[in-house]
């Protein structure tokens, strides 16, 4: 052949590696390689883009609403300004002479395709074209693929789906922000406003969450909880209540209820009642794709999506350990079975070295469709090793941790499942039902090699004892839990790249579900690019690993009139006819007429919305210009709304409606003008973009300035005298490190409520607070007590329970004139007073010669109104008939004698 064969490449690194393996050496330099019958070059990422707005008419330069919309009937192409000279390589080889046939070898995707479509194109090449497509960069992968190049022509309709794709986000991407960007404009000032058909329904499902987390309202529940014991062990049980369906519940939320229980129980024993044992068995998860990866990485190592697809990349391209990591498919195609044994093989080093000669010592190994399955394959398999030893490559910590989770959960797949005891028991107490579940594991099979995250800490590890149906287990204690339930998580970026993958469940329209499933909001590679543009905008931040929208990417959404563009189901039409386009199922003629027809709408429809905003932050409550909102505190003329707040009709005063990127609604304005302050509010942003809170007021001079709230004055501080009040995390007095009384936000894992430590202040001690928690994890009750050179928690012993569920007073105490009697306990083995250790001598044995006192006996005894009771019982081995007789002897020391006497 004469002439030569361009090869194109999507970056230099890649271009170095084919020239290698091909044994190209001549001509490097000067943005290509080779000078002979192969010559390659790359396209630096996006070489060539759609033209600006204004290459197609100059009235679209100005960003004015009566040049909306932009609806070009073709699109343009243009070289990047950054990339220019690498362009000049790239076209001029294109438009050679002797160019006889072009290899597209950028990325095997369709943002590979339209990478190189867009070049090919804007060069006016005629040359006819081939494709690579591999999804691996290892030396055998790049022979083994030019030596079976596709014709460029078997890629027409994923050429043509991927420019669709583009052209449809241009068309609508730019009339949005345009659009609402305009409307929010005020003067010279103003914030752009940028909308997309993935990055606002991705914004709209953490507004969404926000919102729900703000609607919730908490319910508080109570949980009983007791510890019961036999000789092969110990556990825990919860209270379980039958449902009328039949289910359980182990939570009350009434009090009373379950303070009820809890004294029923209190001290009683158990007997095992309902025992179950079976093997449950887990089979692996599925190999990574490139959102499971990020997923992962990010609740692993808290790495960003964005990073995590920057280092698989990177163990793509330069250190070649991974297969191409922009994928969706989480299977392998059935023709890779047989390279396996090979690729576990690779594996036998390190960590990974038993795990792989257990899996060859099995080969072959039959997955089944859990691992190989062609029709689970799109555009690429899913990620594993390639085979090169990674102890050969300059591996970082970070891209050390990465190749780690693909080798384990490679040779987990071939693994068997993890088999585990589960074991419920349920034991009763009286008539109250108790039940608790054990999980152990029998079998780790997958987990050894792939171990959960959980499994670190074994935190899903709960062994119950050998135990049986009508065993007796004794009650080691009991307590009272209580909860909240609580609201929402907020989105991490694990959680959000999860919900982005599964929008389309939501979705009514089977059609969008399927079509939704492979992709989701968003595909694989752009996903982590769509959250950082939500952060750099501002509509989105980072609060530790948790994403929060902000109060701008909120207002936008209220304001937002175009209800398909905070949907995923727009997503999900495009992808559902893209994905069909691909297939040659679908015209791209009749898809950019629809998205031509949508923007036309969408654009009217947001030329008629009420936005409202000051120097583009958008204000979610409109307020109708010129309304009459009080008299001006200067001067007394009129305050009217304008277009930037409030103004004074006849001097300078004004009143701005958005302060420190917060806005002032009018019901605050008015506050400000009648009292010349506002309640504490939260929301204001500093300059260097933190959060704090603030009161507005007034100024003499009418300026609307900052006052920041004083904490509030709990109290006189025992050791200085000075105010005390809440500070960050602490109570603590104005004379601050000097002093030594503090009081802990937190002390013995429980919080300390203000009204504790407003008590504490006044009398030296607080009142009684339970929930405390002792090192061992144990409850107790407790009061804190300023001993003089501390605050710390003393311990309080609130005695036994009352015998019958509620307080009957000793009558011993009571016939003694204590005007602080004890009330009726049940002991070990007799009836007798809380008081007990304080002197008090009640005590009527639970058994009177092998009769037993039980406790309607004793509730009897106890609540009589005189001083002497009798009840008749059997008593004896002849079972003759006596009075039992339970009386005061008030002429020796108070107690309580039990005497018999003969009814014969």
């Amino acid at each position: 052949m004469s002439g030569f064969q361009l090869v194109v490449t999507e970056k230099p690194s890649v271009a170095r590696d084919i020239a290698r393996v091909l044994g190209i050496r001549g001509g490097r330099g000067n943005g290509a390689i080779g000078d002979g019958d192969l010559r390659i070059t790359w396209c630096l990422g996006h070489l060539v883009e759609l033209a600006e707005p204004a290459a197609y008419d100059k009235a679209w330069k100005a960003w004015r609403l009566d040049t909306l919309p932009m609806l070009p009937p073709s699109f343009k192409l243009r070289a990047r300004k950054k990339t220019k000279d690498q362009w000049g390589v790239v076209k001029g080889l294109l438009k050679h002479a002797d160019c006889q046939e072009v290899v597209n070898a950028c990325d095997a995707g369709r943002e590979g395709e339209l990478i190189f479509s867009n070049v090919y194109r804007l060069s006016g090449s005629r040359a006819p074209v081939q494709r690579l497509w591999i999804s691996s960069m290892t030396d055998a992968a790049i022979r083994d693929g030019f030596a079976r190049l596709r014709p460029g022509t078997e890629l027409a309709d994923l050429d043509a789906a991927a420019r669709c794709r583009s052209e449809a986000d241009w068309l609508v991407g730019l009339n949005a922000t345009r659009a609402m960007t305009i409307r929010a404009r005020s003067g010279r000032d103003s914030t752009l406003l940028s909308l997309g058909r993935v990055q606002t329904p991705t914004l709209a499902m953490l507004v969404e969450r926000e919102e729900a987390i703000e609607r919730f309202v908490p319910v508080t529940f109570w949980q009983v909880k007791v510890q019961l014991a036999v000789d092969a062990g110990a556990w825990e049980a919860l209270y379980n209540r039958v449902l009328p369906d039949g289910k359980r519940a182990d939570r009350l939320t009434d009090w009373a209820e379950a303070e009820a229980v809890l004294d029923r129980i209190r001290g009683l024993d158990a007997v095992v009642g309902d025992v179950t044992r079976k093997r449950t068995r887990e089979k692996p998860p599925l190999l990574y794709d490139l959102t499971t990866l990020q997923k992962e990485a990010n609740r692993r190592f808290r790495y960003s999506a964005k990073r995590t697809l920057e280092i698989a990349q990177a163990l793509y391209e330069k250190h070649k350990v991974l297969t191409y990591p922009r994928t969706d498919s989480r299977h392998l195609g059935t023709d890779q079975q047989p390279l396996m044994p090979d690729l576990l093989q690779s594996l036998r080093f390190g960590p990974y070295e038993q795990a792989a000669d257990d899996v060859l010592s099995r080969w072959p190994v039959t997955p089944g469709k859990r691992v190989f399955d062609d029709g689970e394959v799109s555009d690429h398999h899913a990620i594993i090793p390639t085979g090169v030893d990674p102890r050969t490559c300059s591996l970082d910590r970070d891209d050390k941790r990465i190749y780690d989770l693909v080798a384990r959960r490679t040779l987990a797949v071939f693994h068997p499942d993890a088999v585990f005891a589960v074991m419920t028991v349920d034991a009763l107490i009286g008539s109250d039902l108790f039940a608790a579940r054990g999980r152990s594991c029998l079998d780790p099979g997958w987990r050894a090699i792939d171990p959960p995250k959980s499994d670190r800490k074994k935190k899903d590890e709960v062994v119950l004892p050998p135990v049986d149906t009508g065993d007796a287990a004794q009650q080691r204690g009991s307590e009272l839990k209580e909860g909240q339930t609580k609201p929402p998580k907020r989105f991490t970026e694990a959680t959000l790249l999860g919900a982005m993958e599964r929008a389309g469940e939501s979705l009514d329209d089977a059609e969008l579900k399927r079509a939704m499933k492979r992709n989701g909001l968003g595909t694989p590679a752009t996903r982590a690019s769509i959250i950082e543009t939500l952060l750099s905008r501002g509509y989105v931040e980072r609060n530790r690993r948790q994403l929060l929208p902000t109060a701008q990417g909120r207002a936008l959404l209220s304001v937002l009139p175009v209800p398909a563009l905070r949907s995923p189901g727009l997503t999900g039409s495009w992808e559902a006819r893209l994905v069909a386009m691909s297939e040659g199922e679908e015209s791209r003629d009749a898809f950019m007429e629809d998205i031509r027809r949508f923007t036309a709408e969408m654009v009217e429809a947001m030329k008629a919305a009420e936005v409202d905003a000051i120097g583009g932050v958008l204000r979610t409550q409109a307020v109708e210009e010129g309304k009459l909102l009080g008299e001006c505190p200067l001067c007394g003329a009129e305050v009217r709304a304008g277009r930037v707040g409030w103004d004074c009709t006849a001097c300078d005063f004004r009143l701005w409606g958005v302060v420190a990127k917060r806005e002032v609604s009018e019901r605050m304005a008015r506050q400000l003008l009648v009292d010349g302050r506002t309640a504490v509010l939260k929301g204001f942003k500093s300059r260097k973009g933190k959060d704090f809170s603030a009161a507005l007021k007034l100024d003499p001079e009418g300026k609307v300035v900052f006052d920041f709230p004083e904490p509030e004055v709990l109290g006189e501080c025992p050791a200085c005298h000075q105010p005390v009040s809440r500070r960050g995390k602490v109570y603590t007095c104005t004379s601050g490190r000097d002093c030594p009384f503090v009081v802990w936000g937190e002390m013995g894992r429980r919080a300390i409520p203000e009204d504790a430590v407003r008590a504490l202040l006044a009398d030296g001690r607080s009142g009684l607070l339970s929930g405390f928690k002792s090192k061992a994890g144990r409850s107790y009750d407790g009061v804190l007590e300023w001993n003089g050179e501390r605050v710390r928690v003393a311990r309080v012993d609130t005695g036994p329970p009352p015998a019958f569920g509620h307080r009957v007073d000793c009558p011993v105490c009571v016939q003694g004139g204590d005007g602080d009697p004890g009330y009726v306990i049940a002991g070990k083995a007799a009836w007798g007073c809380s008081k007990w250790r304080d002197g008090c001598k009640l005590r009527v044995p639970f058994e009177l010669e092998g009769e037993p006192i039980g406790e309607e006996d004793a509730r009897r005894l106890f609540s009589a109104k005189r001083a002497t009771r009798y009840m008749p019982r059997r008593m004896g081995p002849s079972k003759e008939l006596f009075e039992v007789r339970v009386a005061l002897n008030p002429e020796e020391d108070p107690c309580w004698g039990v005497q018999r006497r003969n009814r014969r």
